[in-house]
């Protein structure tokens, strides 16, 4: 990324690599890959094959599942505070209340957010729409967990082939 200079300066010229030409370098001659630009050798593992082999027993025996699975943490954690933020807006959890604050979203669990919105609601004539917003987004939670459900069993099992013709296309003999 270019920097930019006041107008009427010239720009600056960066430092050439050592040993690369013109100007003395400290390395060795014949021996240039071995260092980097700073003219220090690198820290290069000398069994390299030795280092695969560790991190792939370690991968397949060890593997690090709870960095793979932090998005879905963020998600959940998203959807907690989503439930939060509709139940503030129609006056179910009030709006300095700190599980409405996305900062503190992983303190508080789903149902600590629904607890909270049920105790909150008023029984009354004039609370309607709170009542119908508060099972509403109950019934969304529901279908979304209907719906994970019904993914996991899609996964496992296979769909039936029993109207399909037969690959040897001998239909004359099927019953």
């Amino acid at each position: 990324m270019p920097t930019t200079q006041p107008p009427g300066r010239k720009p600056v010229r960066p430092a050439r690599a050592p040993n690369s030409g013109n100007g003395g370098g400290s390395m060795p001659p014949g021996n240039e890959q071995n260092y980097n630009r700073a003219g220090q050798q690198p820290n290069v593992p000398q069994n390299n094959k030795q280092n695969i082999t560790k991190s792939a027993l370690k991968f397949a025996f060890m593997p690090e599942i709870g960095r793979s699975l932090e998005g879905v943490k963020l998600a959940w954690n998203l959807l907690i505070n989503l439930v939060a933020q509709v139940y503030v807006l129609v006056r179910l959890i009030p709006e300095d209340h700190p599980c409405a604050d996305l900062r503190h979203a992983g303190e508080y669990k789903l149902n600590d957010i629904i607890k909270i919105a049920y105790k909150n609601l008023k029984w009354e004539r004039g609370q309607v729409p709170q009542i119908i917003i508060f099972f509403a987004v109950l019934a969304f939670l529901f279908f979304i967990a209907l719906s994970l459900i019904t993914l996991a069993l899609n996964v496992g099992v296979n769909v039936a082939h029993a109207q399909t013709p037969s690959p040897t296309g001998n239909s004359a003999n099927d019953i």
